[in-house]
């Protein structure tokens, strides 16, 4: 008899700690005792199909699709403005805004065209989010043929 007591006493202290561990006041004393570690809280930008964005353009006047992705992983639901720059040697071309909202855990993807210029050198293409210094962009390099407009 007593050893059932003694598992009844044990699995009662059990349940009391693991209840205890799910209170904000348990996770700080398991965080400081280094046996708990807060789950990790991002957002993460991300080009869809990054193998899908030219490497360059062939004609002068082109048309360009940036489809990119804004994932929340922050625990909680999210509105991101984010702008898609067009630059030139460090100088804006064109610029396209928006905003997405976005629940925890979930992905938004975005798709922009923009029709730019491209008669030499190289345009690069920055997708950021206003809130954050998150960004990431790609080169392209103009090579318009001769006798190419469009």
């Amino acid at each position: 008899m007593s050893k059932i007591w003694g598992s009844a006493i044990l699995a009662v202290l059990l349940l009391t700690a693991v209840g205890f561990a799910q209170t904000s006041t348990g996770r700080a004393i398991l965080r400081k005792a280094g046996l708990f570690e807060p789950v990790a809280s991002y957002t993460a930008l991300s080009f869809s199909n990054s193998g899908s964005l030219p490497q360059k353009l062939t004609s002068a006047h082109a048309r360009v699709d940036v489809t990119f992705n804004i994932q929340n992983m922050t625990g909680s639901a999210q509105r991101y403005k984010w702008s898609l720059i067009v630059l030139r040697n460090g100088h804006k071309e064109k610029t396209s805004t928006g905003s997405a909202s976005v629940g925890s855990g979930a992905t938004a993807t975005l798709t922009r065209k923009l029709s730019v210029a491209c008669v030499s050198g190289q345009l690069r293409f920055v997708v950021q989010l206003d809130e954050s210094a998150e960004s990431i962009d790609f080169l392209t390099a103009c090579t318009p043929r001769k006798g190419m407009a469009g």
